[in-house]
């Protein structure tokens, strides 16, 4: 038996039409063929006639105008956006910073409020602010107007800020889900007055990347960002992508959220000065350009094996029983710890928080995913925190040393008032393989771009046999299978878990794709879980196999070494490594010779027949029992006494048969054997 890695919630379509309709309906889709015309009007937005009134002021008077970004790719795109239109508005007198996350943590940074307090007239926030109460009433108290533009959850009290624009403020504006980089990219719109279309490539990054619901007007700000993007005039962008060997040609919503939005996040995780990427998005600088790709590459590569180093201690500290998980260590990257909490919850099917410690505080993040709310638990223990803030399944958190084990317990009796037994849940749409073809793939292209609350189908095919199973990838990491006649299967980093993938009754759940080599289409499915119930068989028979064996681990499983017929029922893994060398019939006259001459064999006796016949002990002691079974040799207290001739053929005694269908027999003959005792 073979467990999923997630809870399998197989979904119910509407009746009617094809399923791509059925898909797009139960997402609840609200126009998929939306275009920009259908975008809302920026000024819906509570707040943005004064935010726009006051920022053209400001532009026309020559004030000190300072954006306050976030260190992420939201907050960063959101950043560029905003910037790019004051400069085009005629802004002379424009700055802006992005936190660094060692420094000012997360959101508004009173050390830094501080220090442009005396500076500047007009400070306007992007991707954050809303947590900013203290912070934005300092700014007041020294003569500074403040625009926030925010997406995060509200606070209980507002900061006293000029103007507050956030789409939950918003009774008018239709679409409550905006990431930070819409509320900006809606305020660019009011401020120039048309549509910032030359914004739309950013757009569409910082979208992705916050992982905001695609079901309505981000759908659009995707769709067409995506567009934008594969004619991009950005030279960072292009110069990204060709580290990562992409082809603008190509990009789609992936290629954003695994290939773009990591690398431009990889800095403000690990560097100092996460502006640097402000720069370089916006640079027309070649030299520049090159240089500055080739740290951002080099810090997402040094991302990847910190993660990795980081992952690996804290799965060590993870206890099983408890009900979430929450785990801190000095020196941990902070700008790390979601990454790391987000692999944890993935393995662990628990809510995780991870926290680095540096002198009396622990900083870092928590994941979490549905039912248990994050926000709402974090946000109850408020008075633990020196700073906290976030979304339900996502936050982040500053806190005393002092006050871990305490919240780690408030957290656990929280975690515990919540049924999480299902662990991760996965959403499913059942098919029978052999209704999976190309046309089926392409007619579901329309729901794209795919993301939050619009996921790129996932399918349950059952009972399956896979065959043609090739481990593929540099590292010999990845899996290529054929799935019954028609359709083939990629499983990325089950390698090792290739005999897994032997038995004859798998339930598949994976995306589709469709594979194009030489000109010819054909269907592919992207396996992302699988199981396997009941009893699995697997033939390890081979020395490679064998040598596999080590490194498996078996303490729950049956390993059959030799030939025999066992009850298999108590086991959900069988592992059959005998592998018998069947003696000839020249052996079987030599021993039947050596044994009517000594008459009687004990240990010894055996030890002399195996040197002087040369055959191996295990060989000859099941010939003896096959001599058992035809009479020539009974069984006496420690020896084998010879009796006489033979009273049938070797070939039909049982021991002969099992050495035999050991041997020569497909693994499907030998559980058939075991599962019929």
């Amino acid at each position: 038996m073979k467990k999923s890695k997630y809870h399998w919630q197989v979904i119910t379509l509407p009746k009617g039409g094809g399923l791509a309709d059925q898909i797009s309906a139960h997402n609840g889709l609200k126009n998929p063929d939306a275009t920009l015309e259908d975008m809302n009007d920026p000024f819906l937005l509570t707040g943005m006639d004064e935010a726009v009134e006051r920022i053209l002021a400001a532009v026309e008077n020559e004030e000190r105008i300072y954006i306050y970004g976030d260190y992420d790719c939201d907050g960063i795109t959101s950043t560029v956006i905003l910037l790019e239109t004051l400069r085009e508005l005629g802004a002379e007198n424009v700055d802006y910073y992005i936190p660094n996350r060692f420094l000012d943590g997360y959101g508004p940074s009173m050390r830094k409020y501080e220090e442009i307090a005396p500076d500047i007239d007009l400070l306007i926030t992007v991707d954050n602010g809303v947590s900013g109460l203290a912070e934005v009433a300092y700014l007041k108290e020294h003569g500074v107007d403040v625009i926030l533009t925010d997406h995060h959850e509200l606070p209980a009290e507002l900061p006293a800020a000029d103007v507050i624009i956030h789409t939950h403020l918003s009774p008018d504006y239709p679409d409550k889900t905006l990431a930070g980089v819409g509320v900006a990219f809606k305020l660019a719109w009011g401020l120039l007055g048309e549509f910032p279309e030359n914004a739309l490539d950013l757009l569409a990054i910082g979208t992705v990347a916050d992982m905001v619901s695609l079901l309505d007007e981000n759908r659009i700000f995707v769709k067409y960002g995506i567009k934008a993007l594969r004619k991009t005039k950005r030279k960072g962008i292009k110069a990204l992508l060709n580290r990562a060997g992409q082809d603008l040609a190509t990009l789609n919503e992936e290629t954003i959220g695994f290939t773009i939005g990591p690398r431009i996040n990889a800095v403000g995780r690990l560097l100092e000065n996460p502006g640097l990427v402000v720069d370089f998005l916006m640079s027309d600088d070649d030299e520049a350009i090159e240089t500055t790709a080739d740290l951002i590459e080099a810090t997402n590569k040094e991302r990847q094996r910190l993660v990795e180093e980081m992952a690996d201690t804290a799965e060590k500290m993870v206890e099983p029983t408890d009900p979430l998980i929450i785990v801190w260590h000095e020196g941990w990257g902070e700008g790390l710890c979601g990454l790391v909490a987000s692999r944890l919850m993935q393995k662990f099917s628990k809510p995780t928080i991870v926290l680095t410690i540096k002198y009396d505080i622990a900083k870092g993040s928590a994941r979490s995913f549905e039912p248990f709310d994050l926000f709402a638990s974090l946000t109850e223990l408020k008075p633990l925190f020196e700073k906290v803030g976030g979304h339900a399944l996502a936050a982040g958190m500053s806190i005393k040393v002092e006050n871990l084990e305490t919240l780690k317990q408030e957290m656990f009796k929280l975690a515990e008032k919540v049924d999480l037994s299902e662990g991760l849940g996965k959403d499913v749409i059942e098919i029978n393989l052999e209704d999976i073809d190309v046309k089926l793939i392409e007619s579901l292209d329309k729901l794209a771009p795919f993301g939050m609350d619009n996921p790129k189908i996932e399918v349950l095919t059952r009972d399956v046999t896979a065959s043609n199973i090739k481990i593929i990838g540099q590292k010999r990491n990845h899996l290529k299978m054929q799935l019954g006649s028609s359709v083939s299967a990629l499983a990325w980093n089950e390698g090792e878990n290739d005999y897994e993938f032997t038995s004859s009754n798998l339930d598949v759940v994976g995306k589709l794709s469709v594979n194009e080599w030489n000109s010819v289409k054909s269907a592919q499915l992207i396996i992302e879980d699988y199981k396997i119930d009941g009893v699995q068989f697997f033939d390890f028979r081979s020395k490679a196999r064998k040598a596999q064996l080590q490194k498996i681990d078996t303490s729950d499983a049956l390993v059959i070494d030799k030939p025999q017929l066992v009850n298999v029922k108590d086991y959900d893994r069988v592992f059959i490594t005998s592998d018998p060398r069947i003696p000839t019939r020249d052996e079987f006259n030599n021993l039947y010779k050596f044994l009517s001459e000594h008459k009687k064999l004990d240990k010894q006796g055996l030890l002399d027949a195996s040197q002087q016949l040369r055959i191996d002990l295990p060989t000859l002691s099941a010939m003896i029992n096959i001599f058992y079974e035809l009479n020539v040799a009974k069984k006496g207290e420690g020896y084998a006494e010879f009796v006489g001739k033979p009273t049938g053929k070797f070939e039909e005694t049982p021991t002969y048969k099992l050495l035999d269908l050991f041997k020569y027999h497909p693994i499907s003959e030998i559980k058939e054997e075991l599962n019929g005792l």
